[in-house]
C-alpha cells in the first residue's frame, strides 16, 4: 500500500500538470476589416463553407443550429475525422471550438470587435500532447494561421 502511495503521489501531480488548460503558447492574429459586421458574423458561421478560406478544411458538417456546446464534425484535407464542440458561443460576437485530439485538444477562438471591425483568432493546445503539438506545428503555425486568415479577408471581400 506505501508503495502505491508513493507513485500516486509522484504520478497524480504529473498528470494534473499534463492536463493543465493553462496554455503555454498561444498563436493570435487580429484582422481589420472593411466588410460589414454582419457579413463577417455570417461568414464565421457558415461551417459548410469553410473549405472556401481554409484549405486545411474539406468539410465541416454540424448537427443542428450553432450554440454552445454544439457539435459538428469536419473532415482535413489530411484526411482526418475531427469531432469538434462549440464550447462559447455569443451571436454576432464570437465562438469558441475545441477539435479532440487523441491525448488533448486544440481550441480556435474568433471574435469580432465592433469598435474596429477587427477579427481576431486565437489558437492553443492543451493536454497530454501540447508540448508535441506545439513543438511540431507550432514552429510553422503563424504562418498557417496568416495564410488562412488572409484567405477568409479575400473570400469575404469577393
Amino acid at each position: 500500500m506505501k508503495k502505491l502511495m508513493r507513485i500516486l503521489f509522484i504520478i497524480a501531480p504529473l498528470m494534473l500538470l499534463a492536463q493543465s488548460n493553462k496554455a503555454e503558447k498561444v498563436y493570435t492574429y487580429a484582422l481589420q476589416l472593411d466588410t460589414p459586421q454582419e457579413k463577417l458574423w455570417n461568414t464565421l458561421i457558415d461551417f459548410p463553407n469553410f473549405d472556401k478560406w481554409d484549405d486545411s478544411v474539406v468539410d465541416v458538417r454540424c448537427a443542428g443550429a450553432l450554440k454552445k456546446k454544439g457539435i459538428c464534425q469536419a473532415i482535413l484535407a489530411t484526411g482526418e475525422l475531427f469531432e469538434i464542440t462549440i464550447t462559447d458561443f455569443v451571436e454576432n460576437e464570437g465562438y469558441t471550438l475545441r477539435y479532440k485530439l487523441s491525448s488533448g485538444n486544440v481550441y480556435v477562438k474568433r471574435a469580432i470587435d465592433p469598435s474596429n471591425n477587427t477579427l481576431t483568432e486565437t489558437v492553443w493546445y492543451t493536454g497530454i500532447s501540447k508540448r508535441t503539438f506545439e513543438k511540431y506545428k507550432g514552429k510553422d503555425y503563424k504562418e498557417i494561421q496568416e495564410k488562412r486568415m488572409l484567405a477568409l479577408k479575400e473570400y469575404i471581400t469577393d
